[in-house]
């Protein structure tokens, strides 16, 4: 019989999954990888206990916040290359400036998930934990 046998989930009753995962037994960190939707976010809430989990935001949707800023492919490049290393501060101030709404909204979005966004490159690199879909990540 499968662990997940005769689990359901539906909108609105993430009680179930919730109830579920707390009752496995759960590596430590139990690491959640996530987009940057609330709802996400506060489903993890209920799963272990806050010093037995590590939230991550996933790289690809990190990289798809970051390519909706748009404008220079240069400065878009140099915020990538940040971020892939984890450096939220050096990737925000390079729309700081900038009045365009998705800038603004990006610097927003980065600094509501900067105790997610990892380096991603050490956690790629040497395995650590998933980092989420790769094929968002602009090539050189």
């Amino acid at each position: 019989m499968s662990p997940l046998q005769g689990i359901v989930a539906s909108f609105n009753q993430n009680d179930i999954i919730v109830n579920w995962a707390n009752k496995q037994p759960l590596a430590k960190p139990v690491i959640c990888l996530g987009d940057g939707h609330d709802g996400v976010w506060n489903i993890f809430k209920e799963i272990s206990c806050e010093q037995d989990r590590r939230e991550i935001l996933d790289w690809y949707h990190l990289n798809q916040n970051l390519q909706k800023v748009g404008g220079s492919m240069k400065r878009l490049k140099q915020a990538e290359a940040y971020l892939w290393k984890g450096n939220v501060e050096n990737a925000a101030a390079l729309f700081t400036k900038l009045k365009k709404t998705s800038a603004v909204n990006f610097c927003k979005y980065l600094e509501k998930h900067k105790q997610r966004i990892i380096n991603y490159e050490v956690c790629s690199r040497d395995g650590i934990c998933s980092i989420g879909w790769l094929s968002g990540r602009i090539r050189d």
